[in-house]
């Protein structure tokens, strides 16, 4: 575990540098956590007592993502990111490869995406970087990759179940968007604050430490927000979501 206080390394010694390498700090064991419930939920009846549950687990484990963002947006400012911190995050030749630098953006979100809704798309630019994501993350968890891709996504099995009739499936598709609104929040910040970090006058590089472009965070935000919006069509009315 990288030390704390004057122990810990760092690129710049900046305060804002300590608030950015606390957000994975505080979202790895967080995504660990929704990843486990993530597999839990593939494996799990709809009909089981326990399927909402696991839904709500996974929201709370969700919900570090949302906090790490809102402490970025206000402690950490664009220019910063942009000009200091950026740099830092080129690629690194090893062997011969060249791997993307060092950044948050390697932490792998995305898994989740996969098994929430991604697992039923079939956008090209998405694959691309869900495929490069992939190859910088641990073992244990590029595996899911290919395991979460054999199966229908949390989204495809609820509104399958629940177009004919969504009243027996109304607390599931309230918690499930409570799930993806989770993803929709994170992505939204994020881009927010991407935006202004990639504006012409302000960046240094066009695209982001993860090697995507701020289009490609608009369309992965697009998609959840449409996946998002298709489990809360499906609510019954009256029903909360």
């Amino acid at each position: 575990m990288e030390p704390l206080g004057p122990r810990q390394r760092m690129y710049t010694g900046d305060p804002q540098e300590t608030v950015l390498m606390g957000g994975p700090r505080a979202s790895i064991p967080a995504l660990g956590r929704a990843l486990e419930r993530c597999d839990d939920l593939g494996g799990t009846d709809l009909a089981d007592p326990a399927f909402v549950p696991l839904l709500d687990d996974l929201s709370d484990a969700l919900g570090a993502f949302e906090t790490s963002i809102a402490d970025v947006v206000a402690r950490v400012s664009p220019e910063f990111f942009a000009q200091r911190m950026r740099p830092y995050y080129e690629e690194v030749a090893v062997a011969g490869r060249d791997w993307l630098g060092p950044a948050a953006a390697h932490v792998p979100l995305y898994l989740a995406d996969l098994a929430l809704w991604a697992a039923d798309d079939n956008d090209p630019a998405y694959e691309a970087f869900l495929a490069e994501s992939a190859e910088h993350t641990l073992p244990r968890w590029r595996a899911l990759v290919g395991q979460w891709r054999e199966r229908p996504s949390l989204v495809r099995r609820l509104r399958e179940a629940a177009e004919p009739d969504p009243e027996p499936w109304a607390r599931h598709l309230a918690a499930l968007h409570r799930v993806m609104r989770r993803l929709v929040v994170f992505r939204g910040r994020h881009l927010g604050i991407a935006r202004k970090a990639y504006k012409e006058e302000v960046r240094l590089y066009e695209l982001g430490s993860g090697g995507g472009s701020i289009g490609l965070l608009q369309s992965i935000l697009d998609m959840t927000r449409d996946n998002a919006a298709a489990a809360k069509s499906l609510v019954p009315a009256g029903r909360p979501a």
